[in-house]
């Protein structure tokens, strides 16, 4: 399995450094030299951060610690591990909007019973007050 770290977000933690020196797994390699300039070629968006291989088998706890990492880790192969991993986000993403489309629902509700609406207005949301 072939994965790419990225390099330090503003607002998260160095997830590279966090990896490297907390391998996924003990067979961990940071990848370097010409085949991290192959990779590089190969993935010429990936420019910040580090590339990494591991030698596993595919399981449950493996997949949950690569979505733990959110965007700051992709999965660069084998591709059906990668999907995975989309198909695992996704779900997740798709249920907090499942809940977000509840609880606006029921906050419309009440807020319509107190005379006030939602408006929209470009990309803002306002709550107005109904005269």
């Amino acid at each position: 399995m072939r994965i790419f770290v990225s390099e330090q977000n503003a607002k998260r933690l160095r997830h590279k450094d966090y990896v490297l020196t907390k391998p996924l797994r003990e067979s961990q390699c940071n990848i370097r030299g010409e085949q991290e300039e192959a990779l590089r070629q190969e993935h010429p968006t990936l420019a910040e951060g580090r590339f990494f291989s591991i030698d596993c088998i595919e399981n449950y706890e493996l997949l949950r610690e690569l979505c733990a990492f959110g965007a700051d880790l992709l999965v660069l192969s084998p591709t059906d591990l990668r999907q995975k991993v989309f198909d695992r986000v996704a779900e997740q993403i798709r249920c907090h909007i499942e809940i977000a489309l509840v609880f606006l629902h029921n906050e419309r509700q009440l807020l319509r019973n107190r005379k006030f609406i939602f408006c929209h207005f470009e990309k803002y949301v306002y709550l107005c007050k109904i005269i």
